[in-house]
């Protein structure tokens, strides 16, 4: 049972590890229009693919969710964007 929960554990910490760096690479590219979503139909299908690949598809969706954007990017405040949820936490 105990290495159930820790891979469990490990999913979890890599999809926080991909949501925070979704995050980050969209706050890297803000200007003061807000985030560049110039691509956001790749940035989905890519990600999809990443939870079809590793059998995720049935735990996690992928939603447009507000998040905020943290120091020390100038465009700081709530934005929309994409990230990984689990299926049970809607």
């Amino acid at each position: 049972m105990a290495i159930k929960i820790s891979e469990r554990s490990s999913e979890l910490e890599t999809i926080a590890l991909i949501n925070r760096i979704i995050l980050n690479a969209e706050a890297n590219g803000a200007d003061f229009g807000g985030t560049h979503s110039c691509n956001e139909d790749g940035l989905y299908d890519s990600m999809n693919k990443f939870l079809t690949e590793h059998s995720l598809e049935d735990k996690y969706d992928i939603k447009k969710v507000k998040v905020s954007i943290p120091q020390p990017y100038t465009q700081q405040g709530l934005w929309n964007v994409f990230q990984f949820v689990l299926k049970s936490s809607e």
